[in-house]
């Protein structure tokens, strides 16, 4: 049966594993050897198994005689190219043969429309694979049908400016300097054109082609050259600036920046500034700032102080905008007592706003100490005197008094509570009773700065259990996390309700504490609250996916929403579909596509592609699998870039609000029992997925030959004190290498007689020492006597425990596995190297001794799941309750209602116990 696009389709639906699809293949061959369909099928099936055979029939299949002309057929071809097997971002173009493939086909073809048709479903294949050489080459011949076409032209250099980017990042110079001079230069004359040539096709007529001549100019670093040709522009050319005269003046400003052209940024700023007829914002009060601060003559120096010193004199000049350039011009110029008196006259007018603090915060932070206590002593009297008179204020004055209140203690936490020299558990219990009293009076007043009120008490109660818990480190005993207990409380009544709910921020850090705690259900459950769109899984989301597979790995059946396979499993979902609806605009037919935002677009898929966050999804997900007992989805793999050297980190720490000095640590980094995962936490984390798959024989993430000796590389060079480790995942970071190495040799039959047995006794004398004391050390600081009081019981079972049980359940999953591929090696009948180097006394002697281990965990959990249902109510109540924190949130809410936090933590307990040695979770 002769196939076409269509049933080759159906049959790679219908044999989707790789060896039953190749079976498949090769008998259909032998019965249609020279069928094109089914050897581009093989070419697929044996790129990785059998490069150099995929290599000969892909080249055959370029110069087929005759040609290939299947429009659909040509695409899949071309993506084959064994220069594209090693990913995308690893190679410019699809080589030589994959041009005569398109030749031919195009040779084929008597009408000029045909072949203009198929050199546009070319451009279109090569944008898919990045390969932006072949775009262009692409676009020269689709021209050579359509000479009177002006989309092609600009297309051809937006193709030209990026394929320069892509030679650059693959360290081709030459390339990309040729590519980078066609560019300018077919720009340059599409704006000399517009007068000499008036009719002609290259020539800029519009806003997207001259937008996309100030994108070109600028990624080439010609900015200078750009703004002198914008002062002679043309009068057809002054037509469109004209006509988008504000994009025109963005394009001014930062390009000035940019080039470092400080006079003549301040002179455009400056003359904006002074005629408020002008559209002014910040970016002209930045501007003027900016150049300020890089003059070095007296005579620029002396303009700027004199022009600043009118501005400041002028009444016309009220706005905040124009009040805090001229404030903060004057912190780098005015004497302290002169700034001080400028800082309180600002407070005096603008303290009812909210945007005050984060106006003045980074003005009055650098003072000496004598001056921030002057200006505190200044904004809370400012704010006493604000007080309410009675129940006849006006909602308005309840609202500005409430919020001047805020904002001073806003000062109070930055100047005070959050240096890291300060620490005084009396004075910020106090403090945190103050923040409770005004969250309840804005909650009446139904004013939004109460959640800024309530947010200052978590944040000090965040930063005082950090303080407790580190005292009672130094002394060898285990503090429980009553004050997180707190603050998860004061959270939950934060977030509650519809407008609790569209506070991102505030469900975020709630996210974040209960996290903490060890409450993964709870945790995972407000995951649904998080009003966010799609993309910013790239940026928020590893505030509640991060380590997952090591707090919460198997989830809970109720509520269903817990499931974190599921969460990270959208968060992939993500990448493929931004991925997809990219690759759709930029399949546009030429004569629609919007090559303005093209370059834009590719950068933003290109980041996608290479996301370090997406990357660490793929190892959280394939982990979480791995502790279920359940195979790893191999499709997660094709979400993997094989250059991970160009890893790129997008996470936006700042989604967190943070009021802490400059000198301290920003309170996202309190929210986290460890650093957040890093490049080096993936390198070292990829050869730990690796061991498992090696093992059980699955696809593996370094399945890619380079990729795998990049890691290792990278592993050589790191300083593993520097990467961003839990403790235990330091600890255990030597042994992984070790077992690594030897289930390498096993399954690929180099056992050595020397290196094998002693890899087994490594192993065996770190878990039978180094983690059986580690882990004894562990369970004896978590024991406590039936006299223990209420308030001091370790309850919840926290984060960091969480860690250690499931990577210790992990370690010892993959040493039982291990142990059960050698010992398979052993008993059959078959002749296997393993036999030579390994005694089965040995092999049965690690086994047991990871057994033992993993029951002391399992005796260590149940014990602290009955102390749990012992005294759990009772001791939840007391710690709520504790101290005079405790007492301020008895006024704000009473404590009845403790069913979800038990239930989170039997369930954190239970769930840990249903992990077994082999075979999948028990239910």
């Amino acid at each position: 049966m002769a196939l076409n696009f269509d049933k080759l389709a159906h049959l790679q639906s219908n044999y989707d594993k790789p060896k039953l699809g190749l079976k498949e293949c090769n008998r259909r061959l032998q019965k249609h050897p020279q069928d094109p369909y089914l050897l581009a099928w093989k070419v697929d099936l044996i790129s990785i198994s059998d490069p150099g055979g995929a290599q000969t029939i892909w080249a055959n299949l370029c110069k087929k005689k005759p040609p290939i002309t299947d429009t659909e057929l040509l695409p899949y071809v071309y993506s084959l190219s064994p220069r594209l097997a090693e990913g995308l971002h690893t190679t410019n173009t699809a080589g030589p043969e994959s041009r005569t493939l398109w030749q031919n086909a195009a040779n084929q073809m008597n009408r000029s429309a045909d072949r203009a048709r198929l050199f546009n479903i070319c451009v279109n294949a090569a944008k898919m694979q990045d390969c932006w050489e072949d775009v262009r080459w692409a676009l020269l011949q689709y021209r050579k049908e359509t000479p009177s076409n002006a989309k092609p032209f600009f297309t051809y250099i937006v193709a030209s400016q990026l394929s320069a980017e892509k030679e650059k990042s693959l360290g081709n110079a030459t390339g990309a300097m040729i590519a980078s001079s066609v560019a300018y230069k077919f720009l340059k004359a599409a704006w000399d054109n517009v007068e000499s040539k008036p009719g002609a096709v290259d020539r800029i007529t519009d806003t997207r082609q001259l937008r996309l001549m100030y994108q070109i100019f600028q990624r080439q670093n010609r900015g200078k050259e750009f703004l002198e040709l914008l002062e002679k522009a043309p009068p057809g050319i002054q037509a469109i600036l004209s006509a988008n005269h504000l994009e025109v003046l963005k394009w001014r400003l930062d390009t000035t920046k940019e080039e470092k052209l400080w006079r003549q940024l301040w002179d455009v700023t400056s003359k904006l500034a002074d005629d408020s007829s002008k559209f002014i914002d910040w970016r002209i009060w930045s501007g003027m700032l900016a150049a300020s601060d890089q003059f070095e003559s007296e005579e620029d120096k002396n303009l700027a102080d004199e022009t600043f010193r009118q501005l400041a004199e002028a009444p016309a000049q009220s706005s905040r905008e124009a009040r805090l350039a001229i404030l903060t011009y004057g912190s780098k110029q005015s004497s302290k007592e002169k700034l001080l008196l400028q800082c309180k006259k600002y407070w005096d007018e603008y303290s009812a706003f909210n945007c005050c603090f984060n106006d003045l915060r980074h003005i009055i932070e650098p003072l000496d100490q004598s001056a921030r206590e002057a200006f505190l002593s200044h904004a809370r009297n400012g704010a006493v005197s604000m007080k309410l008179s009675g129940e006849g204020d006006s909602t308005k004055k309840q609202s500005s008094w409430l919020q001047a209140e805020v904002n001073a203690l806003k000062f109070d936490y930055l100047l005070n509570l959050s240096r890291p020299e300060a620490f005084d558990q009396t004075v910020l219990e106090t403090f945190i009773c103050n923040c409770i009293r005004l969250y309840k009076l804005g909650v009446h007043i139904q004013h939004s700065s109460n959640y800024d009120a309530g947010l200052l008490a978590v944040m000090s109660l965040v930063k005082l259990h950090h303080c407790v818990v580190t005292a009672a480190e130094k002394t060898q005993i285990v503090q429980n996390a009553r004050y997180l207990l707190q603050a998860a409380y004061l959270l939950q009544d934060m977030t509650a309700g519809s407008q609790g709910d569209e506070n991102r921020q505030l469900v975020l850090v709630s996210i974040r504490v209960h996290t903490l705690l060890g409450l993964g259900n709870i945790a995972l459950g407000l995951i649904s609250d998080v009003k966010t769109k799609e993309f910013l899984y790239d940026t928020v989301a590893y505030t509640w996916l991060s380590r997952i597979s090591l707090t919460f790995p198997l989830g809970s059946a109720k509520p269903k929403t817990t499931d974190p396979s599921s969460n990270l499993a959208a968060a992939l979902q993500f990448y493929g579909k931004a991925s997809r609806n990219i690759n759709d605009f930029l399949k546009a037919d030429i004569q629609t596509f919007q090559f303005d935002q093209g370059l834009e677009l590719v950068d933003f898929k290109r980041k996608l592609d290479l996301s370090l966050v997406k990357h660490i999804n793929v190892l959280e997900r394939r982990r979480v699998a791995r502790l279920k007992g359940v195979p790893c989805d191999e499709a997660d793999l094709s979400f993997l870039a094989p250059d991970i050297k160009s890893l790129v980190d997008s996470r936006d720490f700042s989604i967190i609000p943070s009021f802490e000095s400059s000198s301290s640590h920003p309170f996202h980094s309190l929210l986290a029992e460890s650093p957040y995962p890093d490049y080096s936490w993936f390198i070292r984390h990829t050869t730990i997925d690796d061991t498992w798959s090696i093992l059980a024989e699955e696809n593996s993430i370094l399945r890619n030959p380079g990729y795998r000796s990049l890691v290792l590389q990278k592993l050589e060079e790191e300083d593993i004190e520097k990467a961003c480790l839990t403790d235990i995942e330091r600890l255990g970071s030597k042994v992984w290498m070790t077992i690594h190495s030897v289930a390498r040799q096993i399954m690929l039959g180099h056992t050595s007689k020397n290196s094998m047995p002693q890899g087994i006794q490594q192993i065996h004398d770190w878990l039978n020492g180094v983690f059986q004391t580690t882990l004894n050390t562990f369970f004896e600081l978590r024991s406590q006597g039936e006299d223990t009081d209420l308030a001091d019981a370790l309850i919840l079972p926290t984060s960091g425990s969480l860690q250690t049980i499931y990577y210790s359940f992990e370690l010892l999953r993959t040493v039982t596995k291990l142990c059960d591929v050698i010992q398979g090696f052993l008993k059959q009948k078959a002749p296997h190297k393993a036999k030579e180097v390994f005694k089965k006394e040995k092999i049965a002697q690690l086994a047991n001794c990871a057994e033992e281990i993993y029951k002391s965990i399992g005796t260590f959990l149940n014990a602290r799941l009955k102390e749990v249902i012992r005294i759990g109510e009772r001791s939840l109540r007391a710690q709520l309750q504790h101290g005079s924190t405790g007492a301020a949130l008895q006024e704000l809410m009473k404590f009845e209602d403790y069913a979800g936090y038990l239930d989170a933590a039997k369930d954190a307990y239970k769930t840990a116990l249903k992990v077994s040695l082999r075979g999948p979770a028990s239910k």
